[in-house]
């Protein structure tokens, strides 16, 4: 097996494959404007310690929220109420444990919709990633958040002094102080190794070029205008490499972040909006009739969660107190108090689950996942990197489907022009995305 291409060149690879052939299937129901990461998960990434922080940040909400519903619904996962993450953590640790092998004996059906929702949870995984980076950047200066650059550029001296290894610090912390100061300071980014060797190979790309990267996705092109590209397995493939050294990246984040104290003010942030939020749903139940645990859990899961994981006793108090002062006669309500004490545990125990599949993944020939600490060479990729890395991804073109030239045709013009059809319209017709 040749060498095991980074996490950054990955995501670059899949982030400009997307990018010239648009999604493979286009999902009419998600709004462009809604962000990746909302203010609640943003704040709750900073207010929590590193291990729950990366754990968060790798599968998202779901992984506090789904089991949580699980416990108070008496009901098994997946038949509880709708969350709005494509996977679930369980699918997400089924994707560390299987094999290049395995990926391969699927059909071309299971491969698109694996790749739809792998997809999808790799943008909002970038998004929770780049929160995390910019909270250890922040952590590591030790100073209060600012837009003052000459005072993040006078804080970054004063701690390249202090970690430089002519002082008597440590060579990877200073390496790591490098990299985090391009997050904070866009203008002055440091040199990746591999900005270096582009530079060194000519490569013609611009800064605006891949400024234009940088910025939110623009308007698809008409369906019609657009080849749709038959998804294959080697795209499949980069998915679940990428998957892998993600999960290192989080585990890496982790650990440095659990040397510096968790964000006060986003736990105040976190814990103020969930108090707003009891307060309002007290105030809009009607009166002399029982608590809506239903309306509670659809317009609360995520909150109640966040708080519990910041402050359990807090949480707990809360909560106990609303069915205290009102009529609480569905015994979910008792449910509720009895699994949110088991949050922080239950993603513990999935943290470590994850770092068990992906090490012997590691040790099967898979994609390497290295943890801070053991590759004094290797320093902290940014996320800032990853999107400078794009022109090293070399597009390699796919299959095309016939669909669209039949269709044009007007020949059978509302069915598949084969049976198992993957094409991008196929798929959306077949998926409910086209009506």
């Amino acid at each position: 097996m040749g060498d095991v291409p980074s996490l950054a060149d990955l995501l670059g690879q899949l982030d400009q494959e997307e990018a010239q052939d648009g999604q493979l299937v286009e999902d009419h129901s998600r709004q462009e404007d809604v962000p990746l990461v909302g203010d609640l998960v943003t704040a709750l990434l900073k207010a929590l310690p590193g291990e729950l922080a990366s754990a968060i940040g790798f599968c998202g909400m779901s992984l506090a929220v789904l089991p949580m519903q699980q416990r108070a619904l008496d009901r098994p996962l997946g038949t509880g109420m709708e969350f709005d993450d494509r996977l679930s953590p369980q699918s997400l640790l089924a994707e560390l444990q299987a094999n290049e092998a395995d990926l391969s004996r699927k059909t071309s059906s299971e491969v698109a919709q694996e790749i739809l929702a792998l997809q999808e949870w790799r943008r909002q995984m970038s998004a929770r990633l780049q929160v995390l980076e910019r909270h250890l950047a922040w952590s590591m200066l030790g100073i209060e958040r600012t837009d003052d650059t000459a005072a993040i550029s006078k804080a970054f001296k004063r701690r390249a002094l202090e970690l430089h290894p002519d002082k008597g610090g440590d060579q990877q912390q200073f390496q790591l102080l490098q990299d985090m100061k391009a997050l904070l300071i866009p203008d002055a980014p440091t040199k990746s190794k591999s900005e270096t060797q582009a530079a060194d190979e000519g490569d013609s790309d611009t800064d605006d070029e891949i400024g234009n990267l940088l910025e939110p996705r623009k308007e698809r092109m008409p369906e019609t205008e657009k080849p749709s590209t038959v998804p294959t397995i080697s795209l499949r493939k980069k998915l679940h490499q990428a998957t892998l050294l993600a999960w290192g990246r989080f585990q890496e984040l982790g650990m440095q972040l659990a040397q510096h104290e968790s964000d006060k003010n986003a736990q105040r942030e976190v814990l103020g909006a969930f108090e707003a939020f009891l307060s309002q749903f007290a105030t809009e139940q009607p009166t002399g009739t029982a608590l809506r645990f239903d309306q509670f859990i659809q317009r609360g899961s995520e909150l109640v969660c966040a708080a519990t994981l910041v402050d359990e006793g807090a949480a707990l108090s809360a909560v106990a107190h609303l069915t205290q002062t009102h009529s609480a006669q569905d015994d979910r309500w008792g449910r509720l108090l009895e699994a949110l004490p088991k949050l922080a545990d239950n993603v513990k125990q999935f943290a470590a689950l994850v770092s068990t599949s992906s090490n012997q993944a590691s040790s099967n020939g898979e994609a390497a996942v290295h943890v801070a600490g053991n590759d004094p060479e290797r320093s902290l990729s940014t996320a800032a990197e990853l999107i400078q890395q794009l022109e090293h991804a070399e597009k390699k073109p796919d299959g095309l489907c016939g669909y669209n030239k039949l269709n044009t045709e007007g020949q059978n013009a509302e069915r598949p022009h084969a049976a198992g059809c993957v094409c991008t319209v196929c798929l959306r017709r077949r998926w409910g995305f086209r009506r």
